[in-house]
C-alpha cells in the first residue's frame, strides 16, 4: 500500500509517464532501462515485449536477486526451484536474446559474470551497497571461470549445512554455462559509463573516490 501510495506517483513523475507496477521501463537517450519485478508480477510476456518494442543501443534490466547464483547462498536467484525450471531457461533466454546487462543485489556480494543462453549472453552485475564502516577491506577476491562451481559453498561454511548438498548442485549445473566470473566480499558502489564504444563499469569500495577495479563490460560479453 505504502509502495502504490508513495512511489508510483513519484517514479511515474521522476519518468515523466504513467507507472502503475513495480515492473517498468524507461529510455534514457538511446538506452533502456526496464525495472523487473521479481517477486510480484515477474511476467515473462511483459518483458519479451518490453525488450522488443523498444529499439535501443543497451539494454539494462534492473532487478533485486540475481538471475544467476554465484555465492554460499546458492539458492537465492529468481525461479531457483526444481519446478521453476522452464520457466527460468525461458527467463535466462530472453536476457541472452538482448544482451543485457542485468544489474541486482540481495546477497551483499560483488560479483561479474557472463552466462552462457541458446539464445545468447548476458552480462550480470552485482553489487552491496550497505557500507557499514568507513574502513572497507575487499575479501575473498576471485577472479576466473575456475573459481565457479561448488566450491563457493565454503565461503559462508556456517550457512544451512542441511542444504549443502542442494547449494552445491544448483552450483555445479550452472559452471558450464559462466564464461567470465569474478566475486568479492566488499560493499561498495559502481559507475557505468555508456557509450556508443561499449559499456564500462568502475567499482568503488566502500564510500572511496578511488577506483578499485575497472571492467569493459562489452568485451566480456564478448
Amino acid at each position: 500500500e505504502a509502495f502504490d501510495r508513495v512511489m508510483l506517483p513519484w517514479l511515474s513523475e521522476e519518468c515523466k509517464k504513467q507507472i502503475d507496477f513495480a515492473s517498468f521501463y524507461f529510455l534514457h537517450g538511446p538506452d533502456l532501462f526496464v525495472f523487473f519485478d521479481a517477486y510480484h508480477k515477474n511476467d515473462l510476456d511483459w518483458l519479451r515485449k518490453t525488450l522488443s518494442e523498444n529499439t535501443h543501443r543497451h539494454a539494462f534490466v534492473v532487478m533485486h536477486p540475481p538471475a544467476v547464483p554465484y555465492t554460499a547462498r546458492s539458492t537465492w536467484h529468481l525461479f531457483s526451484r526444481e519446478k521453476e525450471k522452464d520457466v527460468r531457461e525461458q527467463f535466462l533466454e530472453i536476457l541472452g536474446a538482448y544482451k543485457v546487462v542485468l544489474l541486482t543485489a540481495h546477497l551483499h556480494k560483488y560479483s561479474i559474470l557472463v552466462r552462457r543462453t541458446r539464445a545468447g549472453p548476458f552480462v550480470q552485475v552485482s553489487m552491496n551497497s550497505v557500507i557499514d564502516s568507513l574502513k572497507v577491506a575487499v575479501r575473498d577476491r576471485l577472479e576466473g571461470v575456475n573459481h565457479y562451481g561448488a566450491a563457493l559453498v565454503e565461503l559462508e561454511p556456517e550457512f544451512q549445512p542441511d542444504t549443502e548438498p542442494q547449494r552445491r548442485k544448483l552450483l555445479e549445473d550452472e559452471k558450464a554455462y559462466i564464461t567470465h566470473f569474478e566475486y568479492a566480499d566488499f560493499p561498495g558502489y559502481a559507475i557505468i559509463h555508456v557509450s556508443d564504444a561499449g559499456i564500462d563499469i568502475d567499482v568503488y569500495p566502500g564510500n572511496s573516490d578511488e577506483v578499485w577495479k575497472s571492467v569493459a563490460l562489452s568485451s566480456v560479453i564478448n
